[in-house]
């Protein structure tokens, strides 16, 4: 697992990576996408829709909630490591390029959202993988620096830095909405085990120093 501390990034990393962008999800706030939202049954589409999905995540885990342009609703909770999809145990897994919820137990039943399928390409296009890495590292350390604004009461911008060096990157091309939920639940994860062994004023302390010299570059 990638570690995503304050200190991944100093100013050189900042240059190096100006190729990078961060996708806005963040800790204990919430982001509100157009998408195309779709019910399988194996591999059989059943129906599929415009749709509204809110994400919002918080220390113990996060929520999804897809509002369809026909009436359906899906809601996804995730805490402490537990999904449930409509109030029963499910689990996240990638279908071709789109991010899928099944609720376990049922007859390979699937739902997704993402870009409307004919619209999909692949994620990445080859010989571009130093720039999807890059990618992913300012979006960790940018997932990871926003928990710390929030849990810490930090106050030197570093989330917004990144978003700034992400919005004038390209890597909303790069990396697509699969990655930025599972990368999101993965820093999730790891810092809520780390902020429950080692309580709040360790974490924060912890942190403090690398936070701000990444707030002054």
């Amino acid at each position: 697992m990638r570690e995503y501390k304050a200190c991944l990034l100093k100013k050189a990393s900042l240059i190096l990576l100006t190729s990078s962008i961060f996708s806005g999800a963040t800790h204990a706030a919430c982001q509100e996408e157009q998408k195309h939202c779709y019910y399988f049954e194996g591999d059989k589409l059943i129906s599929d829709s415009a749709c509204e999905v809110v994400q919002c995540a918080n220390i113990s885990g996060g929520s999804e909630v897809w509002t369809w342009s026909n009436g359906n609703k899906v809601d996804v909770q995730v805490q402490n490591g537990e999904t449930k999809v409509n109030g029963q145990p499910g689990r996240l897994f990638d279908k071709d390029a789109l991010s899928c919820y099944e609720i376990i137990g049922s007859d390979r039943e699937a739902l997704c959202n993402g870009n409307p399928l004919s619209n999909n390409a692949p994620a990445f296009n080859t010989g571009a993988n130093d720039k999807r890495e890059s990618c992913l590292r300012i979006l960790g350390a940018g997932i990871y620096n926003g928990i710390l604004e929030t849990l810490c009461d930090f106050n030197g911008g570093v989330k917004e830095k990144l978003k700034e060096v992400y919005a004038k990157a390209g890597c909303p091309s790069i990396i697509n909405g699969n990655e930025i939920s599972h990368l999101s639940e993965e820093v999730l994860v790891d810092t809520r085990e780390r902020y429950q062994v080692m309580g709040e004023e360790a974490f924060c302390e912890g942190n403090k120093e690398a936070y701000f010299d990444l707030a002054q570059d």
